[in-house]
C-alpha cells in the first residue's frame, strides 16, 4: 500500500528525528528567536547531542566489564543496570517542569551537564583516587565498587536528562526542529563511531601501562569528560533562556503530579488499537534484544572470545588478553556504528516521498532484526574465533539503526490510518514499551539468571539478547 502525498512529506521529516515525544503545551519551552548567531547556537545543540552520544557508546564498551572485575554481590551484579531506568523515571517529571520554567531552565541544563562531566572523570581516575583513601584491599576493592557505582548513574542519568532538555528546546522551535533534525542522526552515529575507535585503540598495540593514563578506558571518560565540558561552555555561551514558559510559582506544578508521570501505566498500551499493540510487542522484543546486546558484546568477545579474564591481577597475561578482547569487541562495534550509518542513508532513499510504501518500511525493520537476532544466537557456538566477530557484531549494526526509526514511523502511519492525524500519541507509546524492556532485560531477566550459579553469563545473556529480538522480528511481520 502507498501511503498517501498527504501523510507522505510529514512522514519524511519525522524520519529524521528519533525519540520525540508527545508535545504536552503545559511541558512546552520555546527557544528565543532573537539569537544574533544562530550558527553557533545550533553548534551548541550539536555539541550537546554529540558529546551524550559518545559518552553513552563508551559506557557500553566499557561498564561490564568494569562491574565484572569489581567482583560484585550477585544481587548487585545482577541489577546493576537497573538504577540508572530507576533514577531516570523518578527524575524525568522533575526536569520536566525545571526546564519548562522560565527562571529554571538554563540552570537546570547547567546542572545536568556538570554532572555527566563530574561522572566521566570520576570514571577515568577511579584507580588515583583509591590510593588516596585506604591501602587495605579489600576496603580499595569496596571503594572502587561505591565510585564506579556512582560515576555510572551519574553520567548514565545525566546524559538522558541532558538528551530530554535539548530534544525540548529544539522542539519548542519550529525553525531550528525542521533545519536540525535531518543531522541528528549523523551527529549521533559519528559520536559513536569516534568512541568505538577510541576503545580500539588497546587492540592495535597501544599499551597504556607505562603511561600517565594507565588504561584505555581512562583515556576515553577523559575525552569524553573534555568534550562534555567543551559543550557545556558553547551551551552558556549560545543558547539563550526561553522567552516564553512558565512563570508562575513552581511549586504548583509540583503538587499536580501524579503517579502516572512517574511509571508508564500499561492500561494505556491495553487500550491500544491491535495493530498498534502488534508494533508496541514488537518494538518490546526487539529492545530487550538491543538493549541486552549492548551489555554483553565487548564482555563475550573479551572473556569468550579471547578467553581472557577480567578478574586476574592487572600485570597477568590472562587479563591484559581481557582488555585485547575487549578492545576489539570495541572496534567490531566501530564497524557496526559506520553500518548503522549507511543503514540510516539507505533508509531515507527507501522512503522518499513520492514511493513511500508501508510493506517497504516493515521489511526494512524485520530484515535486519531478524538477520542481527541469528547473528547474536550465533554467538552460542562461536566462541573462540575472533573473525566471527567481525562477521556477528556489524551485522547487529543496521538492525540498531531501523529500530531507532522504523517502529516510530510505524506507529506514526497507523495513527494518520486511524485518525487522520499525526499528534506523536501512537510513538509516544512506544517510550513505555522500551521502559518495560529495560525492566525485563535489566532486571527480570538477571534475576532468573541467578537460579543457576554454573552459568556462563556472556553466553546466555547473548542467547537471551537474539532470541527476544527473534520475536520482536517475527511480531513485526504481521505489523
Amino acid at each position: 500500500m502507498v501511503i498517501s502525498e498527504e501523510l507522505s512529506p510529514q512522514i519524511h521529516t519525522l524520519l529524521s528525528f528519533q525519540g520525540s515525544e508527545y508535545d504536552n503545551p503545559e511541558f512546552e519551552s520555546i527557544v528565543s528567536k532573537r539569537h544574533k548567531h544562530r550558527s553557533w547556537y545550533r553548534a551548541s545543540l550539536v555539541a550537546v547531542i554529540f558529546s551524550t552520544q559518545f559518552a553513552g557508546a563508551l559506557e557500553l564498551v566499557y561498564i561490564s566489564p568494569m562491574f565484572t572485575r569489581m567482583k560484585l554481590p550477585p544481587l548487585l551484579d545482577a541489577t546493576v543496570w537497573i538504577f540508572p531506568v530507576i533514577f531516570i523515571t523518578v527524575f524525568t517529571p522533575f526536569i520536566n517542569i525545571f526546564s519548562s520554567h522560565l527562571k529554571h531552565q538554563r540552570i537546570t541544563h547547567f546542572i545536568m551537564m556538570m554532572t555527566a562531566f563530574g561522572g566521566s572523570f570520576l570514571f577515568a581516575f577511579i584507580d588515583q583516587l583509591i590510593p588516596f583513601m585506604t591501602t587495605d584491599p579489600e576496603t580499595a576493592r569496596l571503594w572502587n565498587i561505591y565510585l564506579g557505582f556512582i560515576a555510572f548513574c551519574l553520567l548514565d542519568t545525566s546524559n538522558e536528562m541532558t538528551m530530554l532538555i535539548q530534544n525540548k528546546v529544539i522542539q519548542a522551535d519550529s525553525e531550528l526542529e525542521a533545519a536540525f533534525n535531518a543531522n541528528l542522526t549523523s551527529v549521533s552515529i559519528l559520536a559513536k563511531i569516534l568512541a568505538y575507535f577510541c576503545g580500539s585503540l588497546r587492540a592495535f598495540g597501544v599499551d597504556f601501562r607505562h603511561s600517565i593514563i594507565s588504561h584505555n578506558m581512562d583515556l576515553g571518560f577523559i575525552l569524553a569528560g573534555m568534550i562534555v565540558f567543551f559543550s557545556l561552555l558553547m551551551t552558556m555561551l549560545f543558547q539563550t533562556a526561553p522567552t516564553k514558559g512558565y512563570r508562575g510559582p513552581i511549586l504548583n506544578k509540583f503538587k499536580q503530579l501524579k503517579t502516572f508521570h512517574f511509571l508508564p501505566p500499561i492500561r494505556q498500551i491495553s487500550k491500544a488499537t491491535p495493530k498498534l499493540k502488534q508494533i508496541i510487542s514488537s518494538h518490546f522484543f526487539a529492545a530487550g534484544g538491543i538493549l541486552m546486546f549492548t551489555v554483553y558484546a565487548t564482555l563475550w568477545i573479551g572473556a569468550n572470545v579471547f578467553e581472557g579474564d577480567p578478574r586476574a591481577p592487572e600485570d597477568s597475561d590472562d587479563y591484559q588478553l581481557f582488555l585485547v578482547g575487549m578492545s576489539w569487541g570495541s572496534f567490531c562495534l566501530f564497524i557496526s556504528a559506520i553500518l548503522a550509518g549507511l543503514t540510516k542513508f539507505l533508509i531515507y532513499r527507501a522512503t522518499r516521498p513520492q514511493n513511500l510504501n508501508k510493506r517497504m518500511i516493515k521489511y526494512l525493520y524485520i530484515i535486519p532484526l531478524f538477520v542481527a537476532s541469528l547473528a547474536i544466537i550465533s554467538t552460542r557456538f562461536a566462541s573462540g574465533s575472533i573473525f566471527a566477530c567481525f562477521i556477528i557484531i556489524p551485522l547487529v549494526g543496521p538492525a540498531l539503526e531501523t529500530f531507532h526509526i522504523i517502529p516510530g514511523l510505524l506507529a506514526d502511519i497507523a495513527e494518520f490510518q486511524e485518525t487522520g492525524r499525526i499528534l506523536g500519541r501512537y510513538r509516544h507509546l512506544l517510550g513505555f514499551s522500551l521502559f518495560y524492556a529495560q525492566v525485563m532485560m535489566f532486571l527480570v531477566v538477571p534475576l532468573c539468571f541467578l537460579f543457576f550459579p554454573e552459568r556462563n553469563d556472556n553466553q546466555w545473556g547473548m542467547l537471551a539478547a537474539g532470541s527476544s529480538a527473534l520475536v520482536g522480528s517475527a511480531i513485526g511481520y504481521f505489523i
